[in-house]
């Protein structure tokens, strides 16, 4: 009886592509600097972030040395004007 580990007539296996959860084509609408916030948002997540926020979860804790980093992104504040906020971009202003 043939088994699913038995590689006698199966074909070979393709690579799953890349997950993309940008299901309704968002990110083809921004302006090129917006996509740059969100490449330095989701590499920020991704490095610094995702690494450590499982524990955080678990103890029902805040991360607060992420604080700086999430500063140093420059976001907080998108869709506001002047106090030295991050400027608006079309996407944000629908925000409001």
């Amino acid at each position: 009886m043939a088994t699913l580990t038995q590689s006698a007539g199966t074909l070979p296996q393709a690579a799953l592509p890349k997950p993309d959860g940008d299901f309704y084509q968002v990110t083809a609408s921004l302006r090129d600097s917006d996509r740059y916030v969100l490449k330095r948002v989701r590499a920020f997540m991704e490095s610094q972030v995702a690494p450590v926020i499982n524990k955080y979860w678990a103890e029902d804790s805040f991360p607060f040395e992420l604080l700086p980093g999430i500063r140093d992104l420059k976001i907080a504040g998108a869709g506001y004007e002047g106090y030295g906020c991050a400027q608006p971009s079309p996407v944000s202003s629908r925000w409001k």
